[in-house]
Order: structure tokens, then C-alpha cells, then sequence
């Protein structure tokens, strides 16, 4: 069972010069072009069109990035402050994936989870970088069913359990830049219901 009530939205996470440095050291970018998978209503699995992405740092894979002070900055932020404020029994294990996602206007990118085995444990943090639009829109299933949406705003933010299913909704600018750092985390929030 998905609860919207463990979807945060957090207005202005961060002090304006790091909002404006973000965005600076996004700027200019080595881009990749990648498929989001997705299922079919019929169950087959196929891919989308695709966005672009560039993996700052991933355990799996053992990506380290060309972006380690602006990694660095973010993963402090987010694990002295930013989360233990939001899930206040939050125990950080380790950030598991960051990678900054550029999705170009008038491309809808179909409904994703962040994990591959659907279990809860992992938490997304997400935030917009940019001037943009385009809700992020969350589903109670597999893509299915709206649950939740939430608005994109440059400087704001937004944590959920990665294994809930999400999309971004078209946006109206050439591209919307947004940074999605992924998190093992320990709480009570995990437990389903």
C-alpha cells in the first residue's frame, strides 16, 4: 500500500548562494541519452523515449563523479540537516545513487520506481534545479492510479520512498534539470501497512 503522506515536499531545502551554485555546477554538463523503462498496460515491458542523464556517483556500479564537491555539499546537506528533519527516526545507512536528469519539453517520460526489487528501504530525494515546470506526479500502483502530485519549483525539493512509482509530467522548457540522490535509510516509515 502507497501512503502520500510519506511524500515530503520541502520548500527551499537549501541557503540561496547554493541554490544559485547547484544550478551553476549544472550547467554545463556531460549529457547522456538513456530509456526509462516501463511496462505496458498489457504487461509487456518496453521503453520510452528517453531522457537525459549523468551519473554522479552510483555504489552498484562504482561510478565516481567528475562533480565530488557538488556531491559532497549535497550528501552533507542532506544527511546532517535536510533528512534527519524530515524522517525524524531516520538512520542513514549510505547514499546509494546521485545522478542529475535533463528531460526535454514536450516529452511525456512514463511512470518508474527508483528500485529494482520494489521493497521498501531506499528513500529518493529529488530536487529542481532550475526554472521549469511539469508536476512529479505518484501513483498508489503501478503507474496506474494518480495518488499524488507535487509542483516542480526551482529550489524546492521533494523525499519518497523509492519504491513508489513516479513520472514527471511534460514540461514547457527545453530542458528541466533536476538532481535525484537515492538513500538507504532505516525508519519506522519503511514498515507497510
Amino acid at each position: 500500500m502507497r501512503d502520500p503522506n510519506r511524500i515530503f515536499e520541502i520548500e527551499k531545502p537549501f541557503p540561496e548562494w547554493m541554490v544559485q551554485y547547484i544550478e551553476d555546477q549544472t550547467k554545463d554538463v556531460n549529457w547522456q541519452f538513456v530509456n526509462v523503462p516501463e511496462e505496458h498496460e498489457e504487461g509487456l515491458n518496453y521503453r520510452t523515449p528517453a531522457l537525459f542523464t549523468n551519473v554522479m556517483f552510483c555504489t552498484q556500479s562504482n561510478i565516481l563523479d567528475d562533480h565530488k564537491e557538488l556531491t559532497k555539499l549535497l550528501h552533507t546537506a542532506l544527511t546532517r540537516e535536510i533528512i534527519p528533519n524530515t524522517i525524524t527516526d531516520a538512520q542513514i545507512n549510505q547514499v546509494t545513487r546521485t545522478r542529475l536528469n535533463g528531460t526535454v519539453q514536450g516529452v511525456y517520460y512514463g511512470p518508474h520506481n527508483d528500485v529494482r526489487n520494489g521493497k521498501p528501504g531506499l528513500w529518493t530525494f529529488v530536487y529542481y534545479v532550475n526554472d521549469a515546470d511539469g508536476d512529479t506526479i505518484f501513483f498508489s500502483d503501478e503507474g496506474k492510479t494518480e495518488m499524488k502530485r507535487t509542483k516542480y519549483k526551482k529550489g524546492n525539493a521533494i523525499l519518497f520512498p523509492a519504491h513508489y512509482w513516479h513520472t514527471m509530467d511534460v514540461t514547457t522548457v527545453p530542458l528541466r534539470v533536476s538532481i535525484g540522490m537515492t538513500y538507504s535509510i532505516e525508519t519506522k516509515l519503511n514498515e507497510e501497512f
